[in-house]
């Protein structure tokens, strides 16, 4: 498993681990029974962008594991003490002292150290490494929770079927992970030079390695407001649009997906005495082929390469949104109140389905097709 692939096996969830080290028997820098918590806060983030982009996420279980420092850490010999198992699904090493690269390959798939340092810093990656954080100062802990935060929310929203059938497609050409993540890092560091995204960091020089939730963050807290979110789902379609559109969707690739892989279904916000919310992701392959290939090559939608979200009318109207419904998406049979169920939006006009989306009456799925 890696950051894009897919972390779903048999219906279970992948387990990620981040490792703390202790050093100088002064205790860890972030405690590692911090991992339900940093999962909640990302899942609330994505509920969220969810609804507000169209975007979906695939949950991962985040666990932390101690591991005892001693003088002259390195990533080899942090890996040889973690618990079995452990260290390929490792993403991030917490360490109050700087860990190390290794040339030779200690089993990692993809890792960053966060450490305390000068100032608060992203650095390039090594060997293995792939990126160098470093928190500081007054604000150091702040700091701390919000890159893990940011890495594990990244993570989350990577491993979406949209954007994994991307980089299916680019894999498939015979593009590899570290050039797409090198590409990350360079497309990132090319925004913050011409002033088109910001950062925190006082440093940012990432190389191998770049979290695009860091570029959209505006501040410390654990939550992200609509601005935050509205610029994370944007720099992940612009990374797509400019780096590889090449690899967008034909429509029969769509069709497939949309038909064959489980997708989060909308479902009305948890208010007091509104019952027990329906199961979280499914499959659509009851959706009709010729008619989702119909609307996804619809010329006068799809106007070029580009981002999409289809939206498919997955819940019940009230009698009260029937004709709201119908209106946007559509009429099959007017004269019986029954609205079309396949509506596909551009990134600029679906703010119009999220009160839909928001009631659970439709389901959003964003989808990054080549102009039919």
């Amino acid at each position: 498993m890696n950051e894009y692939s897919y972390a779903y096996f048999g219906g279970e969830l992948v387990r990620r681990y981040y490792v703390t080290v202790h050093g100088g028997g002064d205790g860890a820098l972030f405690p590692a029974n911090a991992g339900n918590v940093l999962r909640e806060q990302a899942l609330f983030n994505l509920r969220r962008l969810r609804i507000a982009s169209g975007f979906d996420y695939t949950g991962l279980e985040v666990r932390g594991t101690p591991v005892n420092g001693v003088p002259h850490l390195d990533l080899a010999w942090v890996g040889q003490r973690a618990p079995a198992g452990t260290v390929p699904g490792t993403r991030i090493i917490v360490s109050a002292e700087p860990i190390a690269d290794v040339a030779d390959d200690p089993g990692y798939e993809l890792v960053v150290t966060i450490r305390r340092g000068d100032d608060f810093s992203w650095r390039g990656g090594m060997t293995t490494l792939a990126a160098d954080i470093c928190v500081s100062g007054a604000d150091a802990s702040l700091q701390l929770s919000a890159v893990i935060l940011d890495v594990f929310t990244e993570l989350m929203l990577a491993n979406c079927a949209s954007i994994q059938a991307v980089l299916s497609n680019y894999l498939a050409d015979g593009g590899s992970q570290d050039t797409f993540y090198r590409a990350k890092a360079d497309f990132a560091s090319e925004l913050i030079a011409r002033g088109d995204a910001a950062t925190l960091f006082e440093q940012y020089l990432p190389d191998r390695y770049a979290c695009f939730a860091t570029l959209a963050r505006e501040d410390f807290l654990a939550t992200m407001d609509e601005d935050e979110m509205a610029s994370l789902a944007s720099l992940w379609s612009q990374f797509l649009r400019e780096r590889f559109s090449a690899y967008f969707l034909s429509v029969d690739q769509a069709v497939a997906l949309v038909r064959n892989e489980p997708f989060h279904r909308a479902r009305p916000e948890l208010t007091v005495g509104s019952g027990v919310r329906p199961g979280g992701r499914m499959r659509y392959g009851f959706v009709d082929e010729a008619e989702l290939r119909s609307v996804l090559s619809d010329k006068q939608v799809v106007l070029g390469t580009g981002a999409y979200v289809l939206c498919l009318l997955t819940g019940k109207p009230s009698d009260a949104e029937i004709g709201k419904i119908g209106n946007s998406f559509g009429w099959r049979r007017q004269a019986d109140s029954v609205p079309k169920r396949l509506r596909l939006c551009t990134e600029d006009n679906y703010h119009e389905m999220i009160p839909f989306v928001r009631k659970g009456f439709v389901t959003p799925v964003r989808l990054f097709l080549k102009a039919s």
